[in-house]
């Protein structure tokens, strides 16, 4: 049959081909045609994603130009694995070459104000993910894939805490307008790209996703001008528990395809992100000078963190520089007689038993604002109580 219908098992990962031949042919070699070779990969779960906002651990979106993001530089990302090409206007993409860019690629052109018309049938001019317009245009990657299924990506995020939930998220887009050609099938084929979490100490995988063909963007339907802009964003995203006795791991994308016809396509934003509710600190605002005042800390244990939960508390009389308040132990630290000095603001650090001295391990609820003020005392007068034997 030319349909195969399983309930996927991790033991049908592996290598597919089929072959077809007409009647009572099948079993000779002569008498068949035969596809090429086809990767399948099973993952061992497919959860939704846990936290699109959660906290901020890692960010690789290939640098940009918006000076009010703190996450970016002006140049490409130093230090990776990839050739930085930041300009290929003599047509040094090749196939298996990378390329960084702020302009997306068109057949050797990364102009989009001087693009000639009549470059027909290569790339989209594909838009940076985070900053679609021209004046904030940040970087991104785009690959010209080869056929032998290389990893072109690789980095390690470390500082990670046991027993933690990431939640992981990628973007990338097939940029080829003659992908969408179907007169030949079989010989141009979709990017499809395999991300891997693994063990940086001995390899053992930790998680993976295989993000299946990558499909066309339905908008430019037989329309093959390479200056048309630009291609829809796909999300990957998949999801991790930190086991036990593992601080880091090593992310590696490959290029999952073996056909190096077709097979372009663009990597942009890939985050890693702490999957942990953020703390709220819930007390009065405003004290009085001379009293006890006790904090109090909203926060629910998400039933990953090891209990008891650890606590740091810090200080700051202008919000701006912070003061780690060490005499304050736990959810509920006590004040016992109020001074002007404790005006300012304070925040607090919740994490599982063990990880409050890791910053990739911990939420910290936003800034709190305590005043404290001078009572009146609330009595009219001052009560005398008399010894009945000597007042009368």
């Amino acid at each position: 049959s030319k349909d195969l219908k399983l309930k996927a098992k991790s033991q049908h990962s592996g290598w597919y081909r089929v072959a077809v031949s007409g009647s009572g042919n099948i079993e000779s070699a002569n008498c068949r045609a035969i596809s090429e070779p086809h990767k399948f990969y099973v993952i061992p779960d497919c959860p939704p994603i846990l936290c699109a906002d959660g906290i901020l651990l890692f960010c690789e979106d290939f640098g940009g130009n918006d000076p009010n993001d703190p996450r970016i530089s002006t140049t490409p990302v130093p230090g990776m694995t990839y050739n930085q090409l930041t300009d290929d206007r003599f047509g040094s993409m090749r196939s298996g070459s990378y390329l960084v860019t702020k302009q997306g690629y068109c057949n050797g052109d990364t102009s989009i104000t001087n693009l000639p018309q009549n470059r027909g049938s290569q790339w989209h001019l594909q838009d940076d993910h985070t900053y679609p317009d021209d004046n904030t245009r940040g970087y991104f990657m785009e690959v010209d894939g080869k056929g032998d299924n290389a990893a072109f990506y690789t980095t390690t995020i470390d500082g990670l805490c046991a027993g933690t939930d990431l939640s992981f998220i990628a973007y990338v887009a097939n940029v080829v307008t003659w992908g969408q050609y179907t007169g030949r099938p079989g010989y141009f084929a979709y990017p499809r790209l395999l991300f891997r979490l693994t063990d940086p100490d001995n390899g053992q995988e930790l998680a993976a996703y295989d993000t299946g063909d990558l499909p066309f963007d339905s908008t430019f339907m037989d329309d093959y001008s390479c200056w048309q802009s630009s291609s829809n964003w796909n999300i990957v995203d998949m999801n991790l528990s930190v086991p036990p006795g593992i601080n880091a791991f090593k992310l590696t994308i490959a290029n999952n395809v073996t056909s190096s016809i077709g097979n372009d396509f663009a990597l942009d934003d890939i985050e890693v992100r702490l999957c942990m509710p953020q703390p709220e600190i819930v007390s009065d605002h405003e004290v009085c000078l001379d009293s006890v005042y006790t904090f109090a800390v909203d926060f629910t244990n998400n039933g990953t963190l090891v209990e008891p939960l650890e606590y740091k508390w810090w200080h700051s009389t202008d919000s701006l520089t912070w003061i780690e308040k060490p005499d304050f132990i736990g959810a509920n630290p006590e004040l016992p007689a109020v001074q002007k000095a404790d005006s300012g603001w304070y925040k607090v650090a919740v994490s599982g038993a063990g990880s409050i001295e890791g910053v990739n391990c911990r939420s910290v609820s936003e800034p709190f604002r305590l005043q404290t003020t001078e009572c009146e005392d609330p009595s009219p007068y001052r009560h005398v109580f008399c010894d009945t034997t000597i007042c009368h």
